[in-house]
C-alpha cells in the first residue's frame, strides 16, 4: 500500500498516552507485531514511534503533565493548513480548546481541543506536505477512525464546517444512528449516535486497525493475558451482534475473548468479514478501539 499524505481534514496521526508505557508497548507489539524507534524528549521521557511492516502508524508517550487521574487513550489528530484559524473557528462553532496551539520544531503545529457533544481531539498543522512513510488502510496500521456521540446532528454541523466533511448514510442495518464521513473522496470513519445504552460513558474517538488473522491475533492476546473488549461492551450496555451489524465489514463479532477469559486493561474484541474476505481486531485503551475503511465508489 502506498504511503498516505491525509488530505486536510482527515485523520493524519494517531497517539497513544498511556499510564503505563513499558507495558502498553508491550501489549501492541505482541498483538500486532509492530515495532518501535523511540525518541528522548528529556524530563517527559519517550515519544516512541510505531511502525508495522510498512511505515509509521502512530506514536506512544506517557501521560502529559497535568492529567493525574486520567485512563489511557489514544487520540486523533485531524490535518488542518492553519492551526490558529482552526483553532478560531473551532471556537465560532462551539468547540473548547484544552490545549495550544503548541510547537513541535521541525514538524507542526497542534492544538487539542473538545467539540460542542465533548468528544476530545486534535488539530494537526504538518511544517511539511510530506507525510514521510506514515501508513494506513492496510493491516496493523488503523483502518477506521469512529466518533461515538451524544448528539450526532451537532456532531456533524461541527465537523462538517471545521473539516469539511462529506456525510454518507451507511447502508448496513443499524439498531443506532449511523452514518460515514469521507474526505476528498475517501471514507475514514463514521459517526454514530449513543443511546442511553451507553450509561454515563461521554462522546469519543475509537480507533479500528485490520489484522489478517483474528483468530491468530486473539491467540496473542490471551498469551499475554489481556482483557478482552466485549466486558466493556457489557458495562456500557451494548451487545456485541449490535456493533457488528453497524459495522461497515458486516461481520460478526468473535465471543472468544469472554469464552478464553483473556484479561488486564488492554481490551480486545475481533469481528470477520466474509465480503472483504479481511479480518479485523478492535483495540485500545480506556475508551478507544479500531475498525478498517474502503474508498468512496465513482
Amino acid at each position: 500500500m502506498p504511503k498516505l499524505t491525509p488530505p486536510c481534514g482527515a485523520p493524519c496521526w494517531f497517539e497513544l498516552s498511556s499510564t503505563n508505557p513499558v507495558a502498553a508497548l508491550a501489549f501492541h507489539e505482541a498483538l500486532f507485531g509492530w515495532s518501535h524507534v523511540h525518541n528522548d524528549m528529556g524530563e517527559m521521557g519517550n515519544y516512541t514511534f510505531l511502525r508495522n511492516a510498512n511505515g509509521t502508524i502512530g506514536a506512544m508517550c506517557g501521560m502529559p503533565p497535568g492529567s493525574e487521574g486520567r485512563p489511557s487513550s489514544w487520540g486523533v489528530y485531524f490535518a488542518t493548513r492553519d492551526i490558529d484559524a482552526s483553532v478560531a473557528r473551532a471556537g465560532e462553532l462551539g468547540g473548547q480548546l484544552h490545549f495550544g496551539p503548541f510547537e513541535v520544531p521541525g514538524n507542526g503545529r497542534g492544538a487539542v481541543l473538545a467539540d460542542p457533544t465533548g468528544a476530545v481531539f486534535s488539530l494537526w498543522q504538518p511544517a511539511q506536505a510530506d507525510a514521510g512513510d506514515f501508513t494506513m488502510f492496510e493491516e496493523y496500521s488503523v483502518g477506521w477512525v469512529e466518533l461515538a456521540t451524544r448528539d450526532a446532528a451537532a456532531a456533524k454541523t461541527f465537523y462538517g464546517a471545521l473539516l469539511d466533511w462529506e456525510f454518507i448514510a451507511s447502508t448496513v442495518p443499524s439498531p443506532v444512528e449511523y452514518c460515514e464521513y469521507a474526505v476528498a473522496g475517501t471514507r475514514f470513519g463514521g459517526v454514530m449516535a449513543m443511546t442511553p445504552e451507553w450509561g454515563e460513558m461521554p462522546s469519543h474517538w475509537s480507533l479500528y486497525i485490520p489484522v489478517p488473522d483474528v483468530d491468530a491475533c486473539l491467540a496473542r492476546a490471551v498469551e499475554a493475558r489481556w482483557q478482552g473488549l466485549r466486558a466493556r461492551l457489557r458495562c456500557a450496555g451494548r451487545r456485541p451482534h449490535r456493533a457488528a451489524r453497524r459495522s461497515r465489514w458486516r461481520g460478526r463479532l468473535c465471543d472468544q475473548a469472554e469464552r478464553h477469559g483473556v484479561c488486564c486493561a488492554d481490551k480486545v474484541t475481533c469481528f470477520h468479514s466474509p465480503h472483504s474476505r479481511i479480518e479485523a481486531v478492535c483495540a485500545g485503551l480506556s475508551r478507544e478501539s479500531a475498525r478498517g475503511v474502503n474508498p468512496l465508489p465513482h
